[in-house]
Parts: structure tokens; C-alpha cells; sequence
């Protein structure tokens, strides 16, 4: 029995023509079953020198056929896919019609692009500057439990630069939306900043800023009408002020389990009258005496009553 070296090598121009007709034909097939996608949104880029920005486009997004087999096809990653078109070497303030090649198309591995539309863009160039601009949280949905009070970002600002005519127009910039549906307590999410509209892109530094939202107990209002006002006077003080109004009303705000621990407690309010002297009027404050552990705000109605102390 030969050697299986002399089978192997027996003949081995003929195998190696066979294997190269094989792979020919099998290229063949390949091609002539090839399938074909269209893709409605592939994003435009495009490259320009340092110093320059793009004014205007009237395209950013294009739309690519492309031919593959199917199996080619089916391993794109969409997001891999986009047109890059070159305008370096053109000068600020350039108006171009520029031509979207099949070349500029980039694409995966065994997948052709074979039409792209629209076949050109219209461009204005523009001198590129800088400005730094605040940056604020934005948030949809609605918390299981409290309300959104306010968001925080860090850093509060960040550098955007893009054409002067457009940077003219830009006084702040926002993040993209939190959501805080279900939420039930403040947290913290890196968030990437969004550009101020679609018809132009900026450069933006840093591109994404950590926002804190707070997430507070919700707050509802109570009115206590006609609360006796006190008059505090130093210890031993036989003195008795007179106050004018003697009553108030008191609007006090908080969580709904704090307001109806004042309401079944009562409110007590008084105006502080250690430091006055007899004879003359003193128009003062009115405080209040709040429970503790009761996180409350309140607000009098008079904010101010007149006080005085006959004199001897």
C-alpha cells in the first residue's frame, strides 16, 4: 500500500485546479444568491480640517442599499454602518455640493453597498469657536412615590463648539431624558448631553455629565384659621403687650402625615417680645412653635403684628 504522502502528492496540479474551479464556483453561487437590504438611516459624517465647522447640511442621514449573503447580512451591526465624506482642505465660509460615493459607504466585511441615496449633499463651512455652556437634567416619567424637586449635573457645564453663527444662539443644553418612572428615591445616572437640534453637529466636552435627581416626599398645603398669637416676655416679666391683630392665619406645607399631625395637635404662634421697650409701637414677626420631627414650612398671614407696652 503507497504511502499516504504519495496519495496526497499523486496528481496534485489536477487537485489544485479542481479546489480553485471549486472555490470559483462556490464564489459563483455566492454571488448570484447574494441578497439585498436597504438601510433608511445610516448616519452621515463628515471630516473637515481643524478650525472649521459645518454651518449647514441639508442630509445627515442617508439611505444605503446593501448586497451581501445572507448570512453577511445578518451579522451587521446597523450602528457599524456610515457614510464618512471627506471635506478637508475646504476654507470657512466654502458653500459645496458635495458627491456621496459608494466608497465613502463604510461596511462590513463580504457586504457591498451598491446605491446610496441621495447621491450628494448641499454644505456651508463656517469658522469654528467655542463657548461654554450650562448643562440641565431633563426627566420623563412620574415617581412612584414624591416628586422630581430638581436635577443636578456635574460638571454644570461643558464646552461646545461648532460655527459662531450657530454658538450665537445657544444659551444652555440638555441632557438626554432620565426616567424616573417607579421611582421611588433620589439616584444618579451618567447621561450623554444632547446637541441643541439636528441640523448641525457640535463637538461637545465632555459628552456626558453624572446627573443626581432628587426625589422628594410630596408636599401639599394646609390654611389654620384665627391662631391665638403669644407674647413672649423675659421670666419674671409682669409686663402685658398688646397685639394688634391677636390672631393670624397660618399656612403651613409639608407631607400630608405632617399636616395632619398639626391640624389634631394644633398650631401655636407667638412674636417674641423680650427686647422691646414700653411707649412705643414695634411691628414684629410672627414665629411658631413646630413639633419636632415634623419637617413643616410656615407662613403667616399678617407676616408682621403690631406690639406695644404702655408705658409706666
Amino acid at each position: 500500500m503507497p504511502p499516504l504522502r504519495n496519495i496526497l502528492l499523486k496528481n496534485l496540479g489536477q487537485k489544485t485546479l479542481s479546489l480553485l474551479l471549486a472555490i470559483a464556483v462556490w464564489l459563483s453561487i455566492r454571488q448570484i444568491i447574494s441578497n439585498q437590504i436597504t438601510l433608511d438611516s445610516v448616519p452621515l459624517m463628515i471630516s473637515v480640517d481643524d478650525g472649521v465647522a459645518i454651518l449647514n447640511q441639508d442630509v445627515v442621514a442617508v439611505e444605503v442599499d446593501l448586497r451581501g449573503s445572507q448570512e453577511d447580512l445578518q451579522r451587521i451591526d446597523h450602528r457599524q454602518i456610515k457614510a464618512v465624506v471627506d471635506l478637508r482642505g475646504k476654507a470657512p465660509a466654502e458653500t459645496a455640493v458635495v458627491p456621496i460615493n459608494l466608497s465613502d459607504i463604510r461596511v462590513a466585511r463580504g457586504v457591498t453597498a451598491v446605491r446610496v441615496k441621495p447621491a450628494s449633499i448641499h454644505v456651508i463651512l463656517d469658522h469654528e469657536t467655542q463657548k461654554t455652556v450650562p448643562v440641565k437634567g431633563r426627566t420623563v416619567g412620574k415617581p412612584l412615590a414624591g416628586q422630581v424637586e430638581e436635577t443636578v449635573c456635574d460638571p454644570v457645564t461643558v464646552i461646545l463648539k461648532g460655527p459662531a453663527r450657530h454658538l450665537r444662539e445657544v444659551e444652555w443644553l440638555f441632557t438626554e431624558p432620565l426616567d424616573v418612572d417607579g421611582r421611588v428615591e433620589s439616584f444618579a445616572k451618567r447621561c450623554r448631553v444632547m446637541a441643541p437640534d439636528n441640523t448641525w453637529t457640535p463637538k461637545i466636552e465632555p459628552p456626558d455629565v453624572q446627573v443626581k435627581v432628587l426625589i422628594v416626599e410630596k408636599s401639599e398645603s394646609v390654611e389654620l384659621k384665627d391662631v391665638p398669637v403669644a407674647a413672649m416676655v423675659k421670666p419674671g416679666e409682669t409686663i402685658k403687650p398688646t397685639l394688634s391683630p391677636q390672631k393670624v392665619n397660618i399656612t403651613f406645607t409639608g407631607s400630608s402625615e405632617a399636616l395632619a399631625k398639626i391640624k389634631q395637635d394644633g398650631a401655636r404662634a407667638f412674636v417674641d417680645c423680650e427686647t422691646i421697650k414700653p411707649g412705643m409701637p414695634y411691628d414684629l414677626p410672627v414665629k411658631f412653635h413646630i413639633p419636632p420631627g415634623l419637617e413643616l414650612t410656615a407662613v403667616a398671614a399678617p407676616e408682621f403684628i403690631q406690639v406695644t407696652i404702655d408705658a409706666q
